[in-house]
């Protein structure tokens, strides 16, 4: 299951480029719709991260390198940000909009980016290891039968250009 963890990390980074790509070619509507696609990918992500991975953390594991509560944090700025940043696109789509508020809104969205890298960094050397390890079989099995239903969606996303 940490495999495919590890893979919806970069389909969800396939889908932020996709709709960053819409942006720039001033598709409002089908960079909505893409960052609509994205935030429920992350949201399911970050449901299944929380529900199998860190909340086991909580629980009085010892030896792990980051508390629960700083993935937990860091997945609540996650989905603030991305709910300002729809709003913003929402909005980009009833209005013309000048080349400058295009750009603002590409250096947020590099803000976020920044923060879902170091994140995923994270995650990747230290919380999919660590649990990995101390993970008991039928949680890991529990995890990956919730990840089973999405396990197509990488299939779904076009190749990088």
């Amino acid at each position: 299951p940490f495999e495919i963890l590890r893979d919806e990390h970069w389909v969800l980074i396939r889908l932020f480029a996709l709709h960053q790509e819409s942006l720039l070619s001033q598709d409002w509507e089908g960079a909505r719709r893409m960052l609509e696609r994205y935030c429920g990918l992350m949201q399911r992500h970050i449901e299944i991260e929380e529900r199998f991975l860190v909340a086991p953390r909580e629980t009085g594991m010892v030896g792990m390198r980051w508390p629960g509560e700083v993935y937990r944090s860091e997945h609540q700025r996650i989905m603030q940000r991305l709910e300002r940043i729809a709003e913003r696109v929402a909005r980009g789509g009833l209005r013309r909009v000048r080349p400058s508020g295009l750009i603002a809104l590409l250096d947020q969205e590099r803000a976020l980016k920044h923060l879902i890298e170091q994140h995923h960094h994270r995650e990747e050397v230290a919380l999919f290891n660590e649990m990995r390890r101390a993970l008991p079989a039928d949680t890991r099995a529990a995890l990956g039968r919730a990840l089973d239903t999405y396990q197509g969606v990488a299939g779904t996303v076009p190749a990088p250009l």
